[in-house]
């Protein structure tokens, strides 16, 4: 008996050593690493995050303990199993670490495989040699695995250590609430509404109405500014310039900026001095700061378990994809839907399946009446998988007018982002993403604005509401290009992202729609210069506001008005998590659509050394 139970003790220890060197590598070590790189991407906190992976973890090594501890019954056995599970962990970490391919933004753009095939037999050839190697040789890895694993399991917990140490520790603003009692109500009086179509081009728009007269006619009293420029590619930095009129350029921490910006000299600020309620429903909350009076977030806050679960979902899937190898990666990304995040979106559509009615109390005759109820429907199909079906059903649902106080609303859809899910008739539609795809999608978001409004005309608050429609930058995927011409071959010629001039150049072509106050008749377009930066100083003049912000009133602006535009992109890696990539600057003169009025000024704002 004592000897089983020193034989049971002399394989325990080797094996637990390395199935939570294994684990915690998967499922703490590198999600920890991947939030603290992107930790401005999630709405959770760093410590409800590892809390989550941590009991994951705990899990997985009881599993898999028992499970190699039950296998490992022959002393032979227990060697390889000891083996192959340190030799993986160390190849994982190997993979995460070393074999960072260059798969591109993972945005929602699908991956070109084939031209990365090369990648491929390197990680196959490593992974192969790495296994091959621990099953022959199990006997001289078994007897170093116990160091190994540990070496392995100190390295990375002194590497999130130092990271955790470097990020940021004021994320306040992802608790920052607007407040739902009012998000949707209007006032009578004065109303100020920023509504983002995510990504939407100012030439999709060209298009989409020109073959779509019914859908023109939506925009009753607005006015198209095609000669547009946003400030940025990204949208972390044109939202904030939206509604501040302020470029950031690397020469203080991004938090900060937004925090200061929105504080000192901000739209959001002036009309809240001015008793507006101020409401927002950003897609990133780290790009407002809604907390005007300066006071920091109480930090209560309920807790939105499926957007947790969500996010967890999306961490665990890119901790795979970075750790396995590369003719792994594609099943992992799973055409843009990934693997853990579609299966738990298909259990929550199994769920629903049979359920009661969703209509979100949309049954009023109101409801029913608007032009596009019929394709209202089809949204109800994948409400749980974009968060623009779901802003809509809530208006709809939610909207209303209140008394005695000015309005101004922020709200911004994922528009045109990728993946492209839905088509021109609202229907689910998983969509490649070219060009014509994009106005198909396009036109079912105009179609979902178009319902916004019809919904303030009910109200009685359209008539006296000032209104943009805007996208947040334009597009440039694939073949989304806007009047490509030889002269932009002169353009970025080096550097990381040599001959992207023409990319760059449509992505900063943003929608800018304006409707003013009492404005009636049909849509109009307007070719003066204008840019989303001049949005706080067309509310100024247009509300008669004593406030001063950079920029013009785009109603001021003439069409042959000789004007600079500045416009800046994201070039190479972000190097500093407080910091954001560097931007290359653009400065545009005349029409923003011709490569001719463009001219690279030679600045490039990177973060500080």
């Amino acid at each position: 008996m004592d000897h089983d139970t020193m034989a049971a003790q002399k394989r325990s220890l080797p094996i637990l050593v390395s199935v939570s060197s294994f684990v915690l590598t998967l499922f703490l070590f590198t999600p920890a690493r991947i939030f603290i790189g992107n930790f401005m991407e999630f709405s959770c906190l760093f410590h409800e995050s590892m809390l989550f992976f941590l009991v994951v973890s705990l899990g997985l090594m009881l599993v898999l303990f028992t499970v190699a501890y039950g296998v490992s019954r022959r002393e032979t056995t227990c060697r390889t199993v000891v083996s192959m599970l340190t030799a993986s962990a160390f190849a994982m970490w190997v993979q995460g670490n070393l074999f960072l391919w260059p798969y591109g933004v993972l945005n929602g753009t699908d991956i070109e495989w084939d031209a990365l095939l090369y990648f491929g037999f390197i990680d196959a050839a490593f992974w192969s040699i790495v296994v091959t190697f621990s099953i022959l040789k199990a006997d001289l890895v078994f007897r170093f695995s116990r160091l190994m694993s540990l070496v392995l399991i100190v390295v990375q917990l002194l590497s999130v250590t130092w990271s955790w140490i470097s990020m940021p520790k004021d994320q306040s603003f992802k608790q920052q609430e607007s407040s739902a009692d009012t998000l949707f109500l209007f006032s009578k009086h004065v109303n100020v509404i920023v509504l983002i179509l995510d990504t939407f081009q100012s030439d999709f728009f060209q298009d989409i109405v020109a073959d779509d007269a019914d859908l023109r006619a939506q925009f009753d009293g607005f006015t198209y500014f095609r000669n547009a420029l946003t400030g940025s590619d990204g949208t972390i930095v044109s939202v904030p310039n939206m509604l501040t009129a302020s470029n950031y350029d690397n020469t203080v921490p991004y938090l900060e900026f937004v925090k200061n910006s929105f504080l000192e000299n901000s739209l959001p600020k002036t009309l809240k001095e001015y008793s507006f309620s101020v409401d927002f429903d950003p897609m990133l909350k780290y790009t407002v700061y809604t907390d005007l009076s300066g006071m920091p977030s109480s930090g209560r806050k309920l807790k939105d378990w499926d957007a947790f679960y969500r996010e967890q979902a999306l961490i665990a899937d890119l901790t795979l994809f970075r750790n396995v190898p590369h003719f792994m990666k594609e099943s992992i990304y799973n055409h843009q839907r990934w693997f853990f995040s579609d299966l738990l979106e298909r259990r929550r559509d199994a769920g629903n399946t049979g359920g009661a009615s969703r209509d979100g109390g949309q049954g009023s005759s109101e409801s029913s009446s608007l032009t596009y109820a019929r394709e209202l429907e089809n949204l109800k199909v994948f409400n749980d998988r974009n968060r623009d079906p779901r802003f809509i059903e809530t208006f709809l649902r939610s909207s209303g007018v209140m008394e005695n106080t000015d309005a101004f609303k922020f709200y911004h859809l994922k528009g045109i982002h990728l993946p492209l899910i839905m088509n021109e008739n609202l229907d689910y539609e998983e969509m490649q993403p070219f060009r014509i795809n994009m106005l198909r999608q396009g036109t079912g978001i105009l179609k979902m604005a178009a319902t916004l409004l019809e919904r303030l005309k009910q109200l009685k608050v359209y008539d006296n509401s000032l209104i943009f429609i805007v996208g947040d930058h334009g597009s440039g995927v694939g073949d989304a290009k806007i009047n490509v011409t030889p002269y932009g071959n002169n353009f970025n010629t080096r550097g990381p992202y040599k001959d992207n001039f023409q990319s760059f150049k449509a992505i900063g072509i943003p929608l800018i729609l304006v409707k003013r106050m009492h404005a009636t008749g049909e849509l109009r377009t307007s070719d003066a210069p204008v840019s989303l930066g001049d949005i706080p100083q067309t509310v100024a003049e247009e509300l008669g506001l004593e406030a001063s912000f950079p920029g013009e009133s785009m109603f001021r602006v003439e069409e042959n008005e000789d004007r600079e535009r500045i416009y800046r992109a994201f070039v190479g890696p972000q190097e500093d998590v407080e910091y954001l990539a560097p931007l290359y600057e653009y400065a545009v003169r005349g029409f923003s659509w011709d490569d001719t009025s463009w001219r690279e000024t030679g600045n490039i704002y990177y973060a500080p050394k």
